[in-house]
C-alpha cells in the first residue's frame, strides 16, 4: 500500500498535532503540583510538620500565589548558609542556624507561561554520612 501525497501530508498533519500537544504537556506538566525533590519523608515537631531536606531539595507552588512563607530550621552542630531560588534565580540567601528561620518571597504572578514555580533550595554543607541532611523546611503558600 502506498502513501499518496494527500495522505502523507495528512500523516504529518496528525503527527504535527499530537507532537506540539506532548511537548505543552511536557513543557508544564500537571503533576508537578505535588512534586518534591531532595526532601525526606515528613516529621514532626512542636506539633508541626516538616522535612529535612538533602544538600538540594525542590518544591513546587502555582504560578498564582503571590508570595511564599518558608521556615527553615537547622542543627546545633553548626550554621548553615541556604540559598532560596525561584525558577532556577537566586532569590534570598539566608544562614540558618538551631532555631527557625523565616524567609518570605514575593513572586512575580505576571509569569503566565506556567502553572507552577519551582523553589529550590541550597544548602552550603550537610550532616551525616548515611542520612545526609540539610536542614528543616516547611512552607505556607499565600495567593
Amino acid at each position: 500500500m502506498a502513501i499518496t501525497g494527500r495522505r502523507f501530508i495528512a500523516t504529518i498533519g496528525v503527527i504535527g498535532v499530537l507532537g506540539s500537544a506532548a511537548l505543552r504537556v511536557f513543557h508544564d506538566p500537571p503533576w508537578t503540583a505535588g512534586m518534591t525533590y531532595g526532601l525526606y519523608a515528613p516529621e514532626i515537631e512542636d506539633g508541626r510538620q516538616f522535612s529535612w531536606t538533602t544538600g538540594r531539595a525542590s518544591f513546587f507552588i502555582p504560578a498564582s500565589a503571590s508570595s511564599v512563607t518558608i521556615e527553615l530550621g537547622g542543627h546545633d552542630m553548626y550554621d548553615v548558609t541556604v540559598t532560596v531560588a525561584i525558577d532556577g534565580r537566586p532569590a534570598d540567601r539566608v544562614s540558618v542556624g538551631n532555631e527557625w528561620t523565616t524567609v518570605e518571597l514575593r513572586t512575580d504572578t505576571r509569569d503566565t507561561s506556567r502553572r507552577y514555580r519551582r523553589i529550590d533550595l541550597i544548602c552550603n554543607r550537610i550532616i551525616g554520612t548515611d542520612f545526609q541532611r540539610g536542614v528543616k523546611v516547611r512552607w505556607r503558600i499565600r495567593q
